[in-house]
């Protein structure tokens, strides 16, 4: 999220520019946009991290749903031994 923030900036800026040079906006971005991304819930703990951080635990949700049983009593699992 924070390379498509800055980056996608960037690129636009350089397509102006004359071939061969780049362009350094994003380092003048860069507070910008830290600032932004920690002001923003996310959909991980359902908290702004400027909060999360300040907090000594943090529930979270799965990062991908999985539908399948995990733990030891899988199928296979000798399989992950290997």
């Amino acid at each position: 999220m924070l390379a498509e923030r800055l980056f996608g900036h960037q690129y636009a800026v350089e397509m102006l520019l004359p071939e061969g040079q780049r362009s350094t906006a994003w380092v003048k971005r860069l507070p910008d946009v830290v600032k932004a991304l920690n002001n923003e819930v996310t959909r991980l703990t359902g908290k702004k991290p400027s909060v999360a951080v300040k907090e000594k635990a943090v529930a979270s949700k799965p990062s991908t749903p999985y539908s399948r049983p995990v733990g030891v009593d899988e199928k296979n699992c000798h399989l992950l031994s290997m």
